[in-house]
């Protein structure tokens, strides 16, 4: 065992006087550590902590850049390096890159096996990865394993980064954040990890996505252009056996969007996909087996049903049981549509084309099936069932109304 510390200051005259210049403080308590530091402006710092044997490398291009790196503790060495020796092969070390002024980046690996990477091109931006996990390394050739990055090109944005700790054979091995814009916001919690993805890509400004996933053989993706967009995705699985499976995807295209999924249980599926703007859609699945789709095409759209009123409180789509699905695909401006499944084996379809109508469904029991057809403008229809019912309403023209009711419900 072998301890080395070395700090480095230096002092530079500028022209006006004496300025202080970059600071690099790089201390190495273990065996082969390997840790590079290159600044270029004026006022940067950087700190390099490695305890065991660990790769580190930052490079700072501007001014007033803050960047350090903590690979282990004392009393707690970590292993953290490995280069790949052939396409396939496994990476392992931490790498900062900032390219331009005031921008903040911390890195904490307090685990063996793991690659982390921190990527700033422009102004003001922070990233932040605290590791917990071991093995969440990344590979050249075995998509999706990419480990854990984050790159943002723009200024002021936000990236914040944790895992907390691995399930089953290792850690999350694909975390990515990929912010293109200025003033974005995205945040990612991995409590499990194991074969699972978490992916947040915006492209534009102001937006603000936040994921939370505790499981394994899980997905987790959101990909926007436009700005003022917000997104929610939380996982949740119940089961040790299946320990998740649940996989949540959002796509928006557009300004001033939210979207919010809500996965508790094994093997749901959740999809939403929104064109235009000021759109809400929320998914809330709680069981096993679920799928729910939401396709929204123009603006204000939302999950407003006081028109009906038989699912208060029920969010755009909201499942409790298994085996359940539920559609539902809107084109046109200011349409509200909501499906409740509180049961099994159910199928909820909805399908406008048109301003200003409502669809509610609400299904309380099991294996019932219900759809909703609206073309045109200010159209109502409302729908409950009990069990084993089926019940289709179509509507075409203007200010329908149509209400069916086949049982007691208890929805949500």
């Amino acid at each position: 065992m072998c301890k080395r510390i070395l700090t480095i200051a230096a002092i530079v005259l500028a022209v006006s006087g004496l300025a202080l210049a970059n600071t690099a403080d790089v201390t190495q308590d273990g065996t082969d550590n390997a840790a590079t530091v290159t600044q270029t402006g004026t006022n940067n710092g950087a700190a390099v902590n490695q305890y065991g044997k660990n790769l580190a490398d930052i490079q700072q291009t501007g001014s007033t850049n803050t960047a350090q790196i903590d690979q282990g503790a004392s009393g707690s060495p970590v292993t953290n390096f490995h280069l790949p020796a052939y396409p396939s092969d496994w990476w392992m070390g931490a790498y900062i890159v900032q390219s331009g002024n005031g921008n903040l980046a911390t890195m904490n690996q307090k685990n063996s096996s793991t690659y982390s990477h921190i990527k700033q091109d422009g102004d003001g931006n922070k990233g932040t990865q605290d590791l917990g996990a071991s093995i969440s390394q990344a590979n050249g050739t075995y998509s999706p394993h990419r480990g854990v990055q984050i790159d943002q090109v723009g200024n002021n944005n936000e990236a914040y980064q944790t895992t907390q700790s691995h399930f089953g054979c290792y850690g999350i091995q694909d975390m990515q954040i990929e912010q293109t814009g200025n003033s974005n916001y995205a945040k990612q919690d991995s409590v499990g990890g194991m074969a699972s993805t978490m992916e947040i890509f915006q492209e534009g400004d102001d937006n603000s996505s936040t994921q939370y996933q505790n499981g394994r053989w899980s997905t987790a993706h959101v990909d926007i252009l436009g700005s003022n967009n917000t997104t929610d995705q939380y996982q949740q699985y119940t089961s040790y056996g299946n320990s998740g499976q649940n996989e949540a995807y959002i796509d928006i295209v557009g300004s001033d969007n939210t979207a919010n999924q809500s996965q508790t249980g094994e093997e749901n599926n959740a999809d939403i996909d929104i064109s235009g703007n000021n759109n809400t859609a929320c998914q809330t699945q709680d069981g096993s087996n679920n799928t729910a789709v939401i396709q929204q095409t123009g603006d204000n759209n939302g999950s407003d049903c006081s028109e009906c009123d038989i699912c208060v409180g029920c969010c755009n789509q909201c499942q409790k049981g298994s085996l359940n699905k539920a559609y539902a695909y809107v084109n046109g401006d200011e349409n509200n549509t909501c499906q409740c499944q509180n049961g099994n084996g159910n199928y909820a379809y909805i399908n406008i084309i048109g301003d200003l109508n409502t669809a509610q469904q609400c299904q309380a029991g099991d294996l019932n099936n219900a759809e909703i057809y609206q073309t045109g403008d200010s159209n109502v229809a409302c729908q409950c069932q009990n069990g084993g019912d089926n019940s289709v309403i179509t509507q075409t023209g203007g200010s329908n109304y149509a209400c069916v009711n086949q049982g007691p419900c208890a929805c949500p």
